[in-house]
């Protein structure tokens, strides 16, 4: 691949001006030659390529693609560069069956920080397919994530890697200029790790501590308003708001099974809660919506 990107160009500037068939078909047997030498590799790792290796080679190679496409552009370098990304996924996830060097509890954490990685590659080569593998990568580790949660495992690495992409959701927004980010993905990636957060919580404190849950969840909901003032994410805010609203309903539970007197106590301060907020709510209605 890399040869052919040398010699061919070389040869083309030695023979001096050719016509434009010649040219044309010279750069339809570099397209091919990279293509097939990209299957080829794949191939080659696939079957003799030590199995805890597999993954690393994938993905630098997937890189050395992305430098290459900066160094001699080309169409051919980006999808070449998504294919081994996406073969060291496949590596990554079939973890299970092929032996790797990465502890089960860190796969998650390790599939989103090559993501990580992508995303700022495309930092010094803006293209799309570096976009393309991060949002693939943070997919999959998503998926990772909601089958941790759905075994009652709420691991300490896989909060870390929702962390950082909610950092790096925000680097984005501010180097907006160098990334092209859209609207839409900006709200797909705070969504998708403030409710992660949530569900995490969640199970990491499980359902038996009814009381517990619900001061959790009125914490994050604290916690998502401050982010969304502080860091002007309208987002943060309805989620914090939502969460909290979530926080005030799981307490019906708990009074339900109170003595009648505390019921109907309880029931009353809730009501005169929601009361005193519709009154804050129509008394300040503008000031509230423009700060939401």
């Amino acid at each position: 691949m890399l040869g052919t990107s040398l010699i061919i160009p070389y040869i083309t500037k030695l023979i001096g001006t050719v016509s434009e068939s010649i040219s044309r078909t010279l750069g339809m047997i570099q397209r091919g030659y990279r293509l097939a030498s990209t299957g080829l590799l794949m191939l080659w790792i696939y079957r003799f390529v030590p199995g805890d290796t597999q993954l690393w080679i994938s993905v630098v190679l997937s890189f050395a693609c992305v430098i290459a496409g900066k160094w001699r552009p080309a169409a051919e370098w980006g999808w070449a560069s998504l294919a081994f990304s996406l073969s060291g996924l496949i590596y990554l996830c079939a973890g299970e069956s092929n032996p790797m060097l990465i502890p089960d509890q860190w796969i998650t954490f390790v599939c989103i920080l090559i993501g990580i990685v992508f995303f700022f590659s495309s930092l010094l080569v803006s293209n799309k397919e570096t976009l393309t593998s991060f949002f693939t990568y943070v997919c999959a580790g998503y998926i990772l994530i909601a089958r941790e949660l759905l075994e009652r495992d709420a691991l300490l690495p896989s909060l870390t890697a929702v962390l950082l992409l909610l950092a790096v959701q925000q680097i984005s927004r501010r180097v907006s200029g160098k990334i092209a980010i859209s609207d839409k993905s900006h709200f797909t990636l705070i969504i998708s790790g403030v409710v992660t957060l949530f569900l995490w919580a969640t199970v990491k404190v499980g359902s038996d501590a009814e009381g517990l849950r619900t001061i959790t969840w009125a914490g994050l909901a604290v916690i998502y308003f401050i982010l969304g003032l502080g860091l002007k994410e309208r987002w943060y805010r309805l989620m914090g708001l939502g969460t909290l609203g979530i926080a005030l309903l799981s307490l019906l539970p708990i009074i339900w099974e109170l003595s009648t007197e505390m019921k109907i106590a309880s029931l009353f301060v809730l009501g005169a809660i929601f009361v005193g907020l519709g009154y804050v709510y129509t008394r300040y209605k503008e000031k509230i919506n423009k700060l939401l």
